[in-house]
């Protein structure tokens, strides 16, 4: 599959079209998720409403391409430092907090804003 990237600040290109995963839970998150990385695509879409964490780390835990995850946080976690702590603390996730952006798991990468 062939998907156009866009090049971001930090000079890293991710992918244009992500999988979405609203209304995925459990099993059929990861297996959904699975399949679509298995399809080609490098760019997961979830947010933190959804409460798909745990399915969406165990399909991209110890892959060795690199991936893209984004999300969406509550407004009332717009703070910078809440928005991290939204994406990487929730206690039902199994995404890797911190990834080189060359391996498996998700690239964060704050500023000094």
């Amino acid at each position: 599959m062939i998907i156009p990237s866009l090049k971001m600040k930090n000079g890293a290109e991710i992918p244009a079209l992500g999988f979405g995963s609203w209304q995925l839970t459990g099993d059929t998150c990861k297996r959904a998720v699975e399949t679509a990385i298995g399809l080609g695509y490098r760019h997961i879409d979830t947010a933190e409403i959804y409460q798909n964490e745990q399915g969406i780390g165990e399909a991209i835990g110890g892959r060795p391409e690199p991936l893209f995850l984004t999300s969406k946080v509550f407004y009332h976690h717009l703070h910078r430092d809440d928005v991290f702590g939204a994406c990487l603390g929730s206690p039902s996730s199994a995404v890797p907090e911190r990834s080189s952006g060359a391996g498996t798991g998700v690239l964060f990468e704050k500023t000094a804003r």
